[in-house]
């Protein structure tokens, strides 16, 4: 039975809960282990040797589903590794563009926009510098370091089955409306990024290549495609497990149970079928 590692940090958990209630009405057609670490200490995993490598003084921080408490995961136990974390390519604050001192929604350059698509592509690389965007703030979703797109690049390198870059889920329809801006023109700019980076995606499970982009499945986003419904967030999931309501901010920006089921039963089929 081919094996799925999904690596990253606390949005692991809703992917979990989520394939314990796929398990539950569908057969088991993969061995899945899901390795989750808090945001803050996801930079003090190495990738080093084809494994993954932690210190034990993050035994406290690491949710493993396997016996390891701290040491290292050998990458080629598995076919497949998930990278649920990192701006989702939908993210809007890929798009926006200073304009007036405000930011808006802009068309995107048919160069620009193979940049965002393809930037863990080795070719990419250099030119990529998403951290350092004035947009990224504009966006008021978390900004991703550069030296976290290190350890990414180094992750991608040396893993040699199939990686699939998923991204942390988009916030909820709740966060920030304001993003999308308000005028007509930039709904339509959306609406066109969102059918391209979609149709994108679609074809990466398709080519040939050991990097593949998922995206969350369509009927769990709002209109324009952009944003998560509230009903899949609420009561979210995070690494320490159910919220409970503690902090309104998680189930802005973290999946629940619900949002772990659908993009679990969307994915493993996808993955079936590239395999």
């Amino acid at each position: 039975m081919k094996k799925i590692l999904f690596f990253g940090a606390s949005h692991v958990a809703a992917l979990k809960m989520g394939y314990e209630s796929y398990l539950a009405n569908n057969p088991k057609t993969f061995s899945c282990d899901f390795l989750g670490i808090t945001s803050g200490k996801l930079n003090m995993i190495d990738v080093s040797g084809g494994r993954l490598v932690y210190p034990e003084e993050l035994e406290s921080f690491v949710r493993f589903t396997r016996d390891d408490k701290y040491g290292s995961v050998r990458l080629d136990d598995y076919d497949v590794v998930v990278f649920p974390h990192e701006s989702c390519l939908l993210s809007p604050q890929f798009f926006f563009r200073n304009v007036n001192n405000r930011y808006l929604p802009a068309p995107v350059s048919a160069s620009l926009m193979r940049t965002i698509l393809n930037r863990h592509e080795g070719s990419f690389r250099n030119q990529t510098r998403f951290g350092e965007f004035d947009q990224l703030k504009a966006g008021r979703v978390e900004a991703t370091t550069l030296h976290q797109y290190k350890k990414l690049y180094k992750l991608i390198d040396q893993f040699s089955g199939l990686f699939v870059f998923l991204g942390r889920p988009l916030p909820s329809q709740s966060f920030d409306d304001g993003v999308f801006g308000e005028n007509v023109l930039s709904v339509k700019y959306f609406d066109e990024l969102s059918v391209k980076i979609r149709s994108f995606c679609e074809k990466s499970f398709l080519r040939d290549g050991r990097l593949v982009y998922a995206l969350p499945p369509v009927d769990l986003l709002t209109c324009h495609g952009f944003r998560t419904k509230a009903k899949y967030m609420k009561n979210c999931i995070v690494s320490t497990g159910p919220s409970g309501g503690k902090n309104p901010l998680w189930d802005m920006t973290h999946g629940n149970s619900l949002y772990g089921e659908r993009v679990v039963s969307d994915l493993l089929p996808r993955i079936e079928f590239r395999l």
